[in-house]
């Protein structure tokens, strides 16, 4: 779900009946209206199912909406709507698997991601323009974890991670290297991205264990990550890393939170503020936060947002005053399902 227009939209990917590799599914949106209700399905395209790829949704504040979905045959298809329009549906490219990201800024420009067989890949659409040329930013191995960003000021970022490889004793096989963590910056206007950087690179085969996400603003870019290591007494530790850019919108040298866990989201201001989420490593039950005032090097002290069951959790700001609110997967007073927030004074 997303707010355009100060109106909610569904996003819904309603699978038809039916078994075998033929099965379809319909990609749409419902709008909701200010009495609460939320309007019947409106059909943008009809699929192949794949199983497993969800499509996503992203908007801009005055309304501006895309979905981004795979058509089950190894293409992306993105489907965009003007504020008081219709969606128009344009052809992406070839995906190899469901590692997609998407983003939607403020002014409305528009940023994918995504892998393909061995690269990541990404176009931009400014607004009031077309989609943009296919991007080749960087290599990935394996399945990556990719995620994208777009700036108040035009600028866009985008993320990934995955394990490298290298040959073999004999050179006829591979065996896995190391985890790695990239990013490319693409400035504003009509340019490409520029070369990616290597944020992270483990030397060996461990972490991160979870997604890496980032988030940029007119300030700069952040990604946070997390990695895998073993102390000296032999155990296991999952520390949060993070990487900022500098004035020259390059990214320094990641620095740690001081907290452990499973990555879940991050979030910066317009005023410079930077906050992560995060839940504890192979538990279903707690949510955590930590904040970075604008200026600022060290993220402050762990918050504990919830000490209840929690996943899936994302920020969202609120253009008005800045603030950033946390939404997650969770449960009410009740133990039943519910969608708590918690919105950061």
């Amino acid at each position: 779900m997303a707010y355009g227009q100060s109106r909610a939209v569904v996003m819904r990917y309603l699978v038809e009946d039916g078994f075998g590799p033929d099965v379809s599914a319909r990609v749409g949106v419902s709008y909701g209206r200010t009495s609460g209700e939320i309007d019947p399905v409106k059909v943008i395209d009809r699929v192949e199912v794949d199983i497993g790829i969800t499509p996503l949704m992203a908007a801009s504040e005055d309304g501006r909406i895309a979905i981004l979905y795979y058509d089950g045959r190894e293409r992306l298809r993105l489907a965009v709507r003007e504020p008081g329009g219709d969606f128009e549906v344009a052809s992406v490219g070839r995906a190899a698997s469901g590692d997609l990201a998407l983003d939607v800024g403020l002014n409305g420009d528009i940023v994918v991601a995504w892998r393909d067989f061995g690269v990541v890949k990404a176009r931009v659409q400014r607004r009031g323009h077309g989609l943009g040329r296919v991007e080749v930013l960087g290599p990935t191995e394996t399945t990556a974890t990719v995620d994208a960003s777009v700036a108040d000021d035009g600028h866009v970022a985008v993320a990934w991670s995955n394990v490298d490889f290298r040959s073999g004793p004999g050179g006829e096989t591979l065996t896995a290297s190391s985890t790695v963590v990239r990013a490319a910056i693409r400035p504003p206007g009509p340019r490409l991205f520029e070369a990616a950087q290597t944020l992270y690179d483990s030397g060996e085969p461990r972490g991160p264990q979870t997604s890496v996400t980032i988030d940029s603003s007119a300030t700069g870019a952040t990604v946070a990550w997390t990695e895998s290591e073993v102390d000296t007494q032999g155990t296991q530790r999952f520390p949060i890393l993070t990487a900022t850019t500098d004035a020259a919108r390059r990214f320094e040298a990641p620095v740690s939170i001081p907290a452990e866990g499973a990555v879940e989201d991050i979030a910066l201001t317009a005023g410079g503020s930077t906050s992560v989420a995060w839940t504890p490593m192979g538990q279903s039950v707690g949510l955590f936060a930590a904040s970075r005032p604008a200026g600022g090097t060290a993220f402050g002290p762990q918050e504990t947002v919830t000490d209840r069951p929690a996943s899936f959790a994302k920020f969202a700001l609120n253009p008005q005053d800045g603030r950033s609110t946390l939404i997650w997967n969770g449960t009410d007073d009740s133990g039943n399902p519910a969608l708590p927030a918690s919105t950061r004074e």
